[in-house]
């Protein structure tokens, strides 16, 4: 969980920060979680970092599978769903989510979708999995509601 300083958590769960202010959207989620990722990861040149949205709750969990092809280039790999493009759905090379920062400095403003441009990140594809879209979001009672029932859950 990144952002709220106040939050009450399970114990079980770990609070980040990204420590950038202002703060900078998802990729501060990103970073933070990078960062994270540093202190426990045995070889930070060959880990990742798989990203998802606090407000999808149908995230595959099976998107690491389908992106190890891909991995090789060691480039972020992306999510897309048809013509739609979820830029926080992914799996990132750590050292380079670990770089952000100083990426941030060579482009104007913290958009994500710029800066994935920059790194040539891949893109999956998920349409060609599922028959509906596991990444839409939720934001309001009725989109959970509505997703429940697409997904047949």
């Amino acid at each position: 969980l990144v952002g709220d300083t106040n939050a009450t958590l399970p114990p079980n769960l770990s609070q980040l920060s990204d420590g950038i202010n202002p703060p900078i959207g998802p990729l501060g989620g990103i970073y933070a979680g990078a960062k994270w990722a540093k202190d426990i990861a045995s070889d930070t040149a060959h880990s990742w970092l798989l990203t998802a949205p606090v407000d999808g709750p149908h995230f595959p969990i099976d998107f690491v599978a389908h992106a190890e092809p891909f991995m090789a280039t060691r480039t972020p790999i992306i999510a897309r769903y048809g013509e739609d493009f979820y830029p926080v759905c992914g799996l990132w090379p750590l050292e380079m989510a670990l770089d952000i920062p100083a990426l941030l400095e060579k482009q104007s403003g913290y958009a994500l979708r710029p800066m994935l441009k920059h790194l040539e990140a891949q893109e999956i594809d998920f349409e060609q999995f599922y028959s509906q879209n596991p990444f839409t979001n939720a934001n309001k009672i009725a989109d959970l509601l509505a997703l429940c029932g697409q997904m047949g859950r």
